[in-house]
């Protein structure tokens, strides 16, 4: 019995309120911080983009936050901390100061006098009117918003690095985090404004896991700052307002951000001319099917009425039902299109697919037909075809064009065993790429091609037992005219060819799907008297009568989902920012974990890897703060560590890598132990007078320093801690690009860069947006780069079009995994 049940009403639900607020109270902030939740709605912190995102209904609004805000500066230190925040150099704090006070009708110099006057801890005359007017709390609620949640503390390393007292980072680490957000290296500017910028350009920069601003960003915050007392102030309300709190899990469970810019994609992408040529394609009827079936004529019975029989005279009309459908977020008919991104969508067509390039590597009899006709797809299949890794490493096509291929074919010299290597990286091309797939039922195909398939496609129910078994789904289950075709050709044939009475054939074709599913199941390839009849059957009609049958269903199912994905891709392609906001919401989802594997995979073969290098390499800092964890795989491995290493070592004295050596060993010598050692060494020597400083000999004499360095790598401690500094000086230092560029040189470095490369996207997905975003805007001008970048966001773009299981998950549960894992994280209500 509940222990609720003995109260009355009015009483239990006092005891139920204060139970939820001791709950609420015993969780901590960092849940509301916790990288899955808050990046699933594309922010750092969960409450910033349950604001963002509130409706007119909601509690937790943008005016929430500011009363939140009203409240807290109305108190009697928020004047204090907001000066020490402008005196830290916060300048996106002046900026929305100075707009605040703008709201109160003085001009723009007025009110950044204002703001220096809070800086300068003066007296501000207008302070109290600032705080009493609830309109001009607007600016200080965006600046709550955009402060990222370790922006303060990159704030606090700036203000340390400034003053040079107590704690602070290195110079070389405070210039590399400057020169990654090409803000001004000055140390201590005098100005207000100076300070300001460089404030704002710091604690705006995006994290890039691990690099020098995630470093800063770990800095102690040594005082409460405007940003994190307002945040205190909305977390202890909401844990102590049974109400707020259960908003705030319920709209956090129900986080769908990823599938409504999906969503918005598809709308986007329906209002173009494309869009409306992609909804008469799904419409149209051909000369198999004369009246819609199936899914297409649910669809237009959904849009213009069962009563309405298809014409396209009411095309149009249907068409505008769809659009004012799909704009008001009917969620019907927005996951009805986005099913044919998933994999029972194209089941047929992928097991054809399989099957045929299957066929294509075993079957010499295939391989003859693919290289008879395959070269007719077109140049720009066969050039991507040539570009593929498969054809420039094959034994067989290495340093070849198609044509040389095509010629040797024809004069005969090729044997079996270059035959089937040659189909195979063709059939590894249609394996790989949807695009190169669909191009073989384009309208406007070459004859050749169609030839090809006519003559290959019926026979690969021999060959495959699962391509059997999909034929045999689709009859029972998904076309009702393949389904009555094929059966009136059984009923035509006579008993001692399989036919039967048409009467017999529904039970006997699910007789044949079971057996051929049994076993393929238990993995046997003699087949029951049933599934072998209806292989043998299915080869016949698929090779006279109902070729057409066949052709058109595989044309359809996959040239529709081919269709759809271009379509979003071209949105996509229309608004990268919004596409790569959207792929960083991804890279946090649990239920885009393949989508993640893939997307690494597919942007290590595009060449991602050697395009960071030249970033890099071209002293593009900010690049190379998004490169550090590649540089910290390279450190793990002892192989790799020390090929870096041995290269400073071996260098010679006009070596860009001689600043490298200086200052990790610099670096090394800040300890104590390590600085006798490596004296002692140079005393004996005779490089070091009894009056210089082992420091200064490194500096002036880099020939010196490497011989002294060699001979202490003897010492176990002095070469690890001297390695581990060579890397710091790497990632941390600004001295990524020289070794970058000597990576450049050394193919086996090449090669261990993109080892590191594939580990470290695996492990940090953000790192391949942050990167190529950040490539992108470094070379404007340069076509050439412009056009090598748009190749990879091409290629992430193609993965997430093409990613089925991924697109299922999100159908599924439109989540992305989130709702689940919240319910991991929250405590159980008492």
């Amino acid at each position: 019995m509940s222990i609720f049940s003995s109260l009355s009403g009015s009483a239990a639900l006092g005891v139920f309120l204060l139970a939820t607020c001791a709950f609420a109270l015993q969780v901590d902030e960092q849940l509301d911080q916790d990288p899955v939740l808050a990046g699933c709605g594309g922010a750092d912190r969960v409450l910033k983009w349950i604001l963002s995102d509130s409706e007119g209904s909601s509690l937790l609004t943008p005016e929430w936050l500011d009363s939140v805000i009203l409240r807290w500066m109305r108190g009697t230190e928020a004047q204090k901390v907001v000066s020490e925040d402008l005196r830290r150099g916060d300048g996106l704090l002046a900026d929305a100061l100075e707009e605040s006070f703008e709201l109160l009708h003085i001009g723009g110099q007025s009110a950044r006098d204002e703001v220096r006057k809070l800086t300068e801890k003066k007296e501000s005359q207008l302070w109290w009117a600032l705080i009493g007017n609830p309109r001009s709390i607007a600016p200080l609620r965006r600046y709550v918003l955009q402060m990222p949640e370790d922006g303060p503390s990159r704030l606090f390393a700036l203000s340390a690095w400034w003053s040079k007292e107590g704690q602070t980072f290195p110079d070389s680490v405070m210039e590399t985090a400057l020169r990654a957000v090409n803000a001004p290296i000055t140390c201590a500017p005098q100005d207000w404004e100076e300070r300001w910028e460089q404030g704002k350009k710091l604690s705006l920069g995006e994290n890039t896991a691990r690099g020098t601003l995630y470093v800063l960003g770990r800095f102690p915050r040594k005082a409460g700052t405007f940003y994190d007392l307002v945040w205190q102030q909305c977390w202890q309300q909401l844990t102590t307002d049974p109400a707020y709190w259960e908003e705030y899990q319920k709209r956090l469970m129900q986080c769908k951000a990823a599938y409504r810019f999906a969503c918005q994609s598809l709308v986007h992408a329906f209002h173009t001319p494309e869009g409306k040529k992609f909804f008469e394609h799904y419409l149209g009827v051909d000369p198999i099917h004369s009246q819609l079936v199936g899914r297409g004529r649910w669809l237009w019975e959904g849009l213009v009425g069962k009563d309405r029989p298809y014409h396209p005279a009411f095309q149009d009309i249907a068409y505008q039902r769809l659009l004012q459908k799909l704009s008001a977020g009917d969620e019907r008919y927005q996951d009805f299109f986005l099913w044919h991104l998933t994999r029972p969508a194209e089941a047929l067509s992928e097991a054809a697919r399989e099957a045929l390039t299957e066929a294509m590597i075993r079957e010499e009899s295939i391989a003859r037909l693919a290289l008879e006709s395959i070269w007719d797809a077109g140049p720009l299949w066969i050039n991507r075809l040539e570009q593929t890794a498969a054809w420039r490493s094959g034994e067989v096509t290495k340093d070849k064009t198609t044509s040389d291929i095509r010629r040797a074919y024809a004069q005969g010299e090729l044997t079996r065993d270059s035959l089937l290597a040659i189909s195979g990286e063709i059939a590894l091309f249609l394996r790989a790429s949807d695009w190169a797939w669909s191009s073989l039922f384009c309208e406007g195909a070459a004859k050749s091609l169609s030839a090809f398939l006519r003559r290959s496609v019926p026979k690969l129910p021999l060959f495959s037992p699962s391509y059997a078994l999909a034929w045999a789904d689709t009859l029972l289950q998904n076309d009702p005219e393949a389904f009555r075709a094929f059966g009136q050709w059984v009923a035509l044939r006579k008993p001692a060819e399989g036919g039967m009475a048409l009467s017999q054939y529904p039970s006997w074709l699910k007789r044949a799907d079971d057996q051929l599913r049994t076993a393929i199941r238990q993995g046997s390839v003699i087949f029951n008297e049933e599934a072998q009849r209806f292989i043998d059957l299915f080869v016949q009609w698929s090779d006279r009568e109902g070729w057409n049958v066949v052709e058109n269903h595989l044309k359809r199912e996959t040239l529709l989902a081919q269709e759809l994905r271009e379509l979003l891709m071209t949105q996509w392609r229309m608004d990268r920012d919004a596409f790569w906001k959207w792929y960083g919401i991804l890279c946090h989802l649990p239920a885009a974990e393949s989508l993640r594997e893939r997307t690494s995979e597919a942007i290590t073969i595009a060449g991602a890897a050697a395009d960071i290098l030249d970033g890099v390499a071209s002293f593009d800092y900010g690049v190379a703060d998004a490169s550090v964890p590649i540089w910290t795989e390279l450190w793990k491995d002892a192989s790799k560590r020390q090929m870096v290493c041995r290269a400073i070592l071996q260098a010679d004295g006009l070596s860009e890598l001689n600043s490298l050596l200086v200052q990790a060993t610099e670096n090394t010598v800040e300890l104590p132990s390590e600085k006798e050692l490596i004296a002692r060494m140079a005393r004996g020597m005779g490089k070091l007078p009894q009056d210089e400083e082992i420091t200064s000999l490194l500096r002036r004499d880099p020939g010196i320093t490497r011989t002294l360095v060699a001979q202490c790598l003897e010492s176990n401690g002095f070469r690890e801690r001297w390695e581990k500094s060579v890397f710091l000086s790497i990632e941390l230092g600004g001295q990524a690009p020289f070794v970058a560029h000597w990576i450049h040189q050394k193919k086996d470095a090449v090669n261990a860069w993109k080892e590191a490369f594939a580990k470290a996207l695996e492990k940090s997905p953000p790192l391949l947006s942050y990167a190529i975003r950040r490539m992108a805007a470094a070379r404007g001008g340069d076509l050439f780069w412009g056009a090598e970048i748009r190749k990879l966001e091409d290629t992430v773009m193609t993965t997430v079009s093409t990613e089925r299981l991924f697109w299922e998950n999100l159908l599924t549960d439109k989540t992305g995994g989130i709702e689940s894992y919240a319910k991991q994280k929250f405590p159980s209500n008492p």
